[in-house]
């Protein structure tokens, strides 16, 4: 999983066959160039609606106190 990514110089190479063979799922989006073209932001606009209005469910793994908030956004080692 990759969330808040801010280096995007390292490809990452999936063909089809990865993706069916091994039952993989690609989810989210991209949409920094992009972010302020009307049609993207009214979608954005409409899906957090949709989420405030409680139609879409946003799944949260885990949430911390805003105090610890940068600890946990630091990489882990493997060891971790």
């Amino acid at each position: 999983m990759i969330v808040g990514a801010k280096e995007f110089d390292t490809p990452i190479i999936l063909t089809t066959f990865d993706l069916l063979s091994l039952r993989l799922q690609i989810i989210g989006c991209y949409i920094g160039p992009v972010m302020y073209q009307p049609a993207v932001r009214k979608l954005l606009a409409q899906t957090l609606d949709r989420v405030a209005s409680g139609e879409l469910k946003v799944t949260l793994d885990k949430t911390y106190p805003l105090s610890q908030a940068a600890a946990h956004q630091r990489p882990k080692s493997v060891a971790d």
